[in-house]
């Protein structure tokens, strides 16, 4: 049995607000456990098992690019309109696209929670909704859906935004490839189903994606648009 597992990742750039040049920006996201330790006095914490098993196979998602959202505290609407890449929800529900996607060549569940161990603007002033998929049975861009806490958020290029769990022992690695329009296809058809048949439960979706075949479609679309990105 393998003791690794790839994990496919691109930045999506069929969301609003992509940019061509967040691709020369971007990296493969880093260990909790690396990155934590450049930034904490505690380094013998480090050691103690029940903080490193809880934290294997955890990464941050670093911030892609400078976002600014401003909220008017008495209408709940958003003052700062040319920011279009915010959908805002009643109660102060906000969603933005994190532009990037993961698959997997085997099944694995990969888990979206706060950044508990980081501080920043972003994570100071807002309550991060989490979540969690099987990243080898279903193919969607994350989005980074959470409560505004204050009636500004600034978010900057390498913040620190949430971490990315992967249910497994194997160590993970993180192989990038490049968008193209047959995988641009199957991701429409994963998201569209959101909202022409909303209610399916995980374990109808996954099916269907597998029936069609498109988990072995996409990983050969993928293997074909492999990067030298580490």
């Amino acid at each position: 049995m393998k003791d690794s597992i790839n994990v496919y990742w691109c930045l999506d750039e069929s969301e609003d607000g992509y940019s061509y040049s967040m691709p020369l920006l971007t990296s493969p996201p880093p260990s909790v456990i690396s990155d934590y330790s450049k930034i904490t006095p505690n380094k013998e914490y480090l050691k103690c098992p029940a903080f490193s098993n809880e934290f294997k196979n955890t990464f941050i998602y670093k911030a892609i690019k400078d976002i600014t959202l401003d909220i008017n505290p008495k209408t709940n609407e958003p003052t700062n309109l040319n920011n279009t890449e915010f959908t805002l929800y009643p109660n102060k529900r906000v969603s933005i696209p994190a532009y990037i996607m993961f698959f997997s060549d085997q099944p694995l569940e990969m888990s979206l929670i706060p950044a508990s161990l980081h501080s920043n603007n972003f994570i100071d002033n807002s309550q991060l909704f989490s979540g969690k998929y099987n990243i080898g049975k279903w193919f969607r861009p994350l989005h980074i859906d959470f409560i505004a806490k204050s009636p500004q958020i600034n978010i900057k290029k390498g913040d620190d935004i949430f971490y990315l769990k992967f249910d497994t022992d194997k160590k993970i690695n993180f192989v990038n490839f490049e968008y193209n329009d047959e995988i641009f296809k199957i991701r429409k058809a994963c998201t569209d189903l959101k909202y022409t048949r909303p209610g399916y439960r995980f374990k109808d979706i996954y099916n269907m994606f597998t029936r069609i075949g498109y988990h072995k479609k996409l990983l050969k679309e993928i293997k074909k648009n492999i990067t030298p990105l580490k």
